[in-house]
Parts: structure tokens; sequence; C-alpha cells
């Protein structure tokens, strides 16, 4: 199938850091809960930073660039954007003597959503500069990533089969001239949330471990791998089964000028014997134009029963809803 862009959305919610220096894949092997030492230019990887705690601080979508001129490695990652300074900031504190230097770049990344070319074919697209459409694959395959002469693409998970996601990274001698747009934006992220992708934003940092993120379910945690901070606690809530929270998805009618606000919001289970004790909570919020989608943090053993509310106890009415991969109670 032939496939057009039907949509390019700058995605001003998330910011590019980049890694250089020749102790970068040491350093990142360090710090990451996924095995960088893996990554090839071909493919991305989904990660978690954590602290020492195991509670997730940022999580990433990380890639290996070209090496430099002098043959130095370079990484660059998708972060959100309102946590991407201080993260800089905390990860260079660690740095010490090794080789490496970390910062965030000036470009934004793009979303690219591609159709069928009879569907994206009446759809006006700005042009987006050092973009090359015959680079990208027929064949969809989450997490590869392409070259093209005015940057990378990488190409993000999708729930719906018939159409592709793709993040262009912009090199910096190829700016787009596409303006940010919030209704773009947020049929962005919620396409995100019904791949089940979830963002650690400044709202929740510090507050899940990965698995209640479901990262051990879409691969961003490698159980073979050496030590990073928090390491102990993560492996330990693997090999005993000790995981009682998951990530799953839910809708509810929510003002969209309310969205913002959800991350991090508490949600109660009208059939607990506590109502008004706390149930879990949003990890990210997106408005579909009709609804607001969810994705939540949930205990295991009330999600089949439970009627979620959103905020307190009589909050807006949380309806379930499915992810593209299984969170069965018990799976580890």
């Amino acid at each position: 199938m032939n496939f057009a862009v039907s949509s390019a959305t700058v995605l001003s919610d998330l910011a590019i850091l980049e890694f250089a220096g020749v102790d970068t894949p040491a350093f990142l092997q360090g710090q990451l809960s996924n095995d960088v030492m893996a990554a090839t230019i071909d493919t991305a990887m989904l990660a978690a930073y954590c602290n020492p705690k195991g509670r997730t601080l940022a999580t990433l979508v990380l890639w290996k660039m070209p090496d430099t001129q002098n043959n130095e490695p370079v990484f660059q990652a998708l972060v959100k954007a309102d946590i991407a300074d201080a993260l800089v900031k905390r990860l260079t504190m660690f740095v010490l003597r090794s080789k490496v230097k970390i910062r965030r770049l000036s470009t934004e990344a793009i979303g690219l959503k591609l159709e069928s070319g009879n569907t994206a074919a009446n759809v006006a697209v700005p042009e987006v500069n050092g973009l090359n459409l015959g680079a990208l694959p027929d064949a969809f395959e989450p997490y590869r990533v392409i070259a093209h002469p005015g940057g990378v693409s990488i190409a993000a998970p999708q729930s719906q089969p018939e159409s592709q996601r793709w993040w262009f990274i912009p090199a910096d001698t190829h700016p787009t001239a596409l303006e940010p747009n919030a209704n773009a934006l947020s049929k962005w992220q919620t396409a995100d949330i019904l791949a089940g992708l979830p963002w650690v934003e400044h709202a929740t940092q510090e507050a899940f471990i990965p698995q209640t993120l479901n990262l051990d379910l879409i691969n961003g945690v490698s159980f073979t791998k050496g030590c990073y901070p928090g390491q102990e606690v993560v492996a330990r809530s693997h090999y005993r089964g000790t995981v009682k929270r998951r990530m799953t998805r839910g809708t509810a009618h929510v003002p969209v000028e309310h969205i913002a606000s959800l991350a991090g919001q508490d949600i109660f289970d009208a059939h607990s014997a506590h109502p008004d004790s706390p149930a879990g909570r949003v990890i990210n919020a997106a408005h579909d134009d009709t609804q607001a989608q969810l994705l939540l943090e949930v205990k295991l053993a009330d999600m089949n029963q439970a009627q979620y509310r959103l905020g307190e106890p009589n909050g807006p009415v949380i309806t379930p809803a499915s992810l593209p991969y299984s969170i069965e109670p018990g799976e580890q």
C-alpha cells in the first residue's frame, strides 16, 4: 500500500535531548532501564530513567545517531518538554569524569501521520523540510529509524493498522516552517494514549515504577542488563511477582480546557469499600474532540469490577477502554 502524509504536527510538548562523547553508551547504559548497548542506528528504544527507589523520573524514546567526524557516539532522545531542562541538569551531575556532553536541542519534533494515498489525497499538508517520504517503508515496524537528508524519522506505536505515525526529528540545518496547532497536538497525544504509550511529565515524576507504566510489557525494560538507578527495586518487583498496579485506558466527559491539569490527578472507585480513598491516578490525558482519553494507574485486583470516577468520589465517570496489548492480572 502506498502511503501519503495526512497530517504534520509540531510536537511542542516534547523536547529532544542529545548525548555525545566517547563514553556516551556506557553512561546511558548505567542510567536507563533498557539495554543501550543493543541500540543501533536502525532501531530506537523505549526506556525509563528512575531515581534510586525505582520511581520513574522520565520516559524516553532513545535512538543512536551516526558517529561524529571524530568517531564519537551520539544518541538523541524524546522526553516531555516540561521536564527536559531538569533532566539535563540531573544527568549532567552524574557524568563526573566521563566524556559525555548532554544538551537540549532547539529543534522541535514533528508528528507525521501517514494514510493510504487515496485517503490522504485531498488533505493539504505543509511541506516538511528535509523529509524524504520515499524513504519511509510500507511495512511498518514500531521504533524503526529511517535517515533523511534533513533529519531522522522514528516509527511511533500505532493502534490503527491502516495508518502509520512517525516522529520526524529535523536536523539543525533544516528548520521547519510548521506552526504549532493545539488541536493537531491533542490528536497526536490521543493517538499516543490509544497506542498505550505513557509519557512521564512534571506532574507525575516519581509517581510510578516502570512496570506500573507497562514499560516491561512494551520493551522498555531489560532484566538482563547491568545496574542502573532503581534497578534493584524494578527487578525485585518483576521476579517476586509483586506488581500490583498496571496502566489501563479509559474515557471521560471532561471539558477540553481541563485536560492540561489532569495528569497526576487522583481517581476513585465508587464500588470500593472506601470510595473516598484514591484508587489510582491519571498518567496522561488528551481530548479527541468529544471526550477525554486517559491512561490510568489502577490496582490489578480492582480493574474488572471498579467504577472509576475522575478527581473526586462523585467526579465524572471513567468508562473502561482497551489497550492494544494485554495487561492480564498477574502477568509479568
